[in-house]
């Protein structure tokens, strides 16, 4: 197993989770709302298990702790009873939690692809009922599914990419904020995002003085930490 991604995530014991949302609950001026509805996205994320290192590969099949069932369900019963700001795990919040789970794994759209997020969409209004019957078995399972997304990547950034010399002569652009683009339909197009990506990295390499071993190693290096 290499050194990576962390084996058991933390989380918020009961208490702790409950005392946190009761000092949560206190008039908050309106410029606070959005932040206030990003913590309580944070706060049952995290208590689903969902607090993950996901920066060096690993091949350690993470499952969910009993424990994190229990607080799965100690959050839903003070997200319905408590009043926080009137939010309750709902739907609408459910399909939140999805989409900001998936935005936390990949931010910038290169490692799912469209198909993956269809399939994803079928649980958007299950999450809030998953929660509160203490089951957290789907973010392991989307986690599943992005890390095999992640090594499928490094593999061909590292096989296929690293070792290009490229034409730096081309017209081309490449979007480094992804967060308005659309999700690449299939791997041939993530493979293209990919390409514009080590390509955008060597060209910043050869802009700092280093010729093709130097970027080779550069790269290689950065990707196969």
């Amino acid at each position: 197993v290499k050194k990576g991604i962390h084996t058991e995530c933390e989380s918020f014991t009961l208490y702790g989770t409950a005392q946190l949302l009761k000092r949560m609950d206190r008039k908050l001026p309106l410029t606070m709302k959005r932040l206030f509805f990003a913590g309580i996205l944070n706060i049952v994320a995290i208590t689903l298990g969902l607090a993950l290192d996901i920066n060096v590969a690993d091949t350690t099949q993470l499952k969910a702790k009993a424990i994190y069932g229990k607080e799965a369900r100690i959050i839903a019963f003070l997200l319905d009873n408590n009043h926080y700001r009137k939010i309750t795990l709902n739907d609408s919040l459910s399909s939140a939690i999805l989409t900001e789970y998936v935005k936390s794994l990949d931010n910038n759209k290169t490692y799912f692809t469209a198909l993956d997020l269809a399939s994803f969409d079928q649980y958007k209004f299950l999450i809030d009922d998953f929660t509160r019957a203490g089951n957290v078995d789907l973010a392991y399972e989307i986690y599943s599914i992005f890390r095999k997304r992640f090594d499928d990547r490094m593999t061909y950034v590292l096989n296929k990419l690293v070792g290009q010399e490229f034409d730096f002569g081309v017209d081309e652009y490449y979007e480094t904020d992804r967060d308005k683009e659309p999700w690449c339909r299939n791997d041939a197009e993530l493979d293209e995002v990919w390409r514009k990506i080590i390509k955008s990295q060597a060209l910043s390499l050869k802009l700092a003085g280093k010729d093709q071993p130097e970027i080779e190693k550069t790269l290689r290096e950065r990707y196969e930490r």
